[in-house]
């Protein structure tokens, strides 16, 4: 549709302006096409999911099958990679603007 190539034009002119560090890692969380390690994370991003809400269950159980203590950090070191990963997008992000809009970072959110 028009209005989605619009937005991607502008989201390149603007991320032609930035610093290249900040394209690169903007590149690497936004395009697994962007290298091999884009791509393996790209891979592995779902295992992390869902072993992160295999614990989120297990904090839910009455008799947790493990150590509870260790459940709780666990949970804190997913929510810590989750919200570092969606400041990092937002500061490389190319517009700011446009950040909000696109389906995948509301749903983080």
């Amino acid at each position: 549709s028009r209005k989605s190539n619009i937005t991607a034009e502008s989201m390149q002119m603007k991320a032609t302006m930035q610093p290249k560090w900040m394209r690169a890692v903007w590149n690497f969380l936004d395009d697994p096409e962007s290298g091999p390690a884009a791509a393996w994370y790209n891979c592995l991003i779902p295992y992390f999911i869902m072993v992160s809400t295999i614990f989120a269950i297990f904090m839910t159980m009455d008799e947790p099958w493990m150590n509870q203590k260790f459940i709780l950090n666990m949970e804190i070191v997913f929510d810590v990679f989750y919200l570092l990963e969606f400041l990092i997008r937002y500061i490389c992000c190319p517009s700011k603007l446009l950040f909000w809009f696109r389906p995948t970072n509301i749903i983080d959110l």
